[in-house]
């Protein structure tokens, strides 16, 4: 799971034309599947990262099985069009849009 994370990291700092478009606030995102502990990534105009803090209390949190994970981070599902059975989502709506652009436009 890390590994898909990290990959994912990666393409989007490669794309210097997607982060410094967003908003100029941090987004922190808390990514968990079933099997797993959360972990955690910091968003900002400058790049994404991976992050050891647990304590992040307004984030984006994402759960949901490996499987779906997979075909999020390879951009062939939209975080908006899954139903709440196989994902669970809890922050701001404008967070999950700006989550969703990254993991559809870094391929």
């Amino acid at each position: 799971m890390v590994e898909m994370i990290e990959e994912w990291i990666k393409r989007v700092n490669n794309r210097k034309d997607l982060l410094p478009k967003w908003k100029k606030r941090q987004v922190f995102l808390k990514i968990q599947d079933h099997r797993s502990e959360f972990i955690n990534v910091s968003i900002t105009r400058e790049g994404m990262k991976l992050v050891h803090e647990n304590t992040v209390s307004s984030a984006l949190t994402i759960s949901s099985s490996n499987k779906v994970f997979q075909q999020l981070f390879g951009g062939n599902l939209k975080l908006t069009s899954l139903p709440r059975s196989i994902v669970r989502l809890e922050g701001e709506y404008r967070d999950i849009l700006l989550v969703e652009s990254l993991l559809v436009l870094s391929h």
